[in-house]
């Protein structure tokens, strides 16, 4: 990543926690970042089948990752593909460099 914005959140994996997070963070107004080194997901696309989330019986992981990545994108995080090369303090807030 070479651009500089600002994010009120910025979530570090894209794994089912890390989309979950997105997509509260974002609905609730926050300017939301997911930084992300693979594809959406995490391990879970990686999964053949998945029977013990809410609201779905069975489902490939494949899919539910697409479907988590479709909705946090509804309510409007961004996703940045990368690895994470630093944290820095600043005094307010962080620097991240990706």
């Amino acid at each position: 990543m070479d651009t500089q914005k600002l994010y009120d959140v910025v979530i570090i994996g894209s794994g089912p926690a890390g989309m979950t997070a997105a997509v509260y963070t974002s609905r609730g107004g926050l300017n939301t970042l997911i930084i992300e080194k693979d594809a959406p997901g995490g391990k879970m696309v990686k999964t053949f089948e998945i029977e013990n989330y809410p609201a779905f019986e069975k489902i490939a992981g494949a899919d539910l990752a697409m479907k988590m990545h479709t909705h946090s994108l509804h309510f409007g995080a961004d996703y940045a593909y990368g690895d994470i090369d630093g944290i820095k303090k600043l005094d307010k807030g962080f620097e991240i460099r990706a």
